[in-house]
């Protein structure tokens, strides 16, 4: 059996501007890491928000039975959520067609 191999592969900067679809949306950045093991930092994560939807009881229960296959069970992160530790979170919006660095949250 072949062992896990890991790659490696910079993808230099990434503008959000560059990314179709998200012209006149807000998201925010930060600074973090990853979610599961080896659990790296330096991820610059990007939130996109979206107009938030209404769901029942009902329909969240199908979803997670969906998802987890067993109904009320959840999983979990790898691990729990890190503090901040004063890293900043910066919320970016359309200004004038171009996404602009707005406030520190």
């Amino acid at each position: 059996m072949a062992e896990n191999q890991t790659r490696t592969r910079a993808l230099g900067i990434v503008d959000p501007e560059d990314v179709a679809g998200i012209t006149g949306q807000k998201y925010f950045r930060y600074n973090g890491s990853l979610t599961v093991p080896p659990c790296s930092e330096d991820v610059l994560w990007t939130v996109f928000i979206k107009e938030g939807r209404t769901a029942s009881r009902e329909q969240i229960k199908l979803l997670r039975a969906a998802v987890n296959g067993a109904g009320d069970e959840t999983f979990e992160n790898a691990r729990p959520i890190q503090p901040r530790n004063g890293r900043p979170v910066k919320l970016y919006k359309d200004r004038e067609g171009k996404l602009k660095h707005t406030a520190h949250v």
